[in-house]
């Protein structure tokens, strides 16, 4: 996987490359567990060039003195790895990951403080039918929910998706507690599905005080799932889950 991120019009640039390895274990004829691991590394760099300081500021024609704010590096490269696990059939799933297992230093100045915490995410959601069918449904909807902890923060997505044939739509609503506590957005999708390719798209709209400086934001996925081996009779509807 390959992300690029490109925040402040340019003035910060995050790039990661990372890879999975996942092994799945079949327990019973309907009953399996997935193990993964992720290694990556990351780049960050910046246009110092963008920045403004205060004392850069003349009280009667702006931002035209230079600057004694100390420069740092423009880049920083960083190590990181997570790794998590989900058990599933073909009507439940329940999972949990640790990302940022040795808290990478991302920090310019090369402080010690700097580090990004791991962040622990718990996931599960069940599959009910909705014409009659309890194998191979055509009509489904999917109740999910997610927690997330990290440092001082955490986060609650509750929704579902609703599945009928190769198209799916789905509602989530996500929200903060602890210090942080606020209603934070809604999030609308759209996807179709076909054998082993995947196309969605969502829309995260701002319910928080924050709406007017960040009203929404747009995302487009595609996939394709390969199956690295051919399943066996008894382990058939487990080869290639859904999920």
């Amino acid at each position: 996987m390959i992300v690029d991120d490109r925040a402040g019009e340019g003035l910060l640039t995050s790039t990661t490359v990372s890879a999975v390895y996942a092994y799945q274990w079949e327990v019973t004829r309907r009953f399996a567990i997935r193990f993964g691991i992720e290694g990556q590394y990351g780049q960050r760099s910046i246009d110092w060039q963008k920045l403004r300081f205060e004392d850069q500021i003349d009280p009667t024609q702006g931002f035209t003195k230079q600057t004694r704010e100390p420069y740092a590096g423009d880049q920083v490269g960083f190590a990181n790895f997570s790794t998590g696990m989900v058990a599933y059939t073909n009507s439940f799933y329940a999972g949990f990951a640790v990302h940022n297992l040795i808290e990478p230093n991302q920090s310019f100045y090369g402080s010690p403080e700097a580090i990004v915490p791991r962040r622990f995410t718990g996931h599960g959601g069940v599959v009910i039918p909705l014409d009659g069918r309890l194998q191979n449904a055509e009509t489904t909807i999917s109740p999910n929910v997610l927690f997330m902890l990290q440092n001082k923060f955490t986060q609650m997505n509750l929704g579902f998706y609703f599945n009928k044939g190769p198209l799916v739509t789905g509602l989530w609503f996500r929200q903060t507690f602890g210090e942080f506590n606020n209603a934070d957005a809604l999030i609308a999708l759209v996807g179709f599905r076909k054998d082993k390719f995947k196309f969605g798209y969502t829309y995260d709209l701002t319910v928080s005080d924050a709406r007017p400086a960040a009203p929404g934001s747009h995302e487009v996925s595609a996939g394709i799932d390969w199956c690295t081996k051919t399943p066996s009779r008894k382990y058939r509807k487990l080869s290639c889950p859904d999920f």
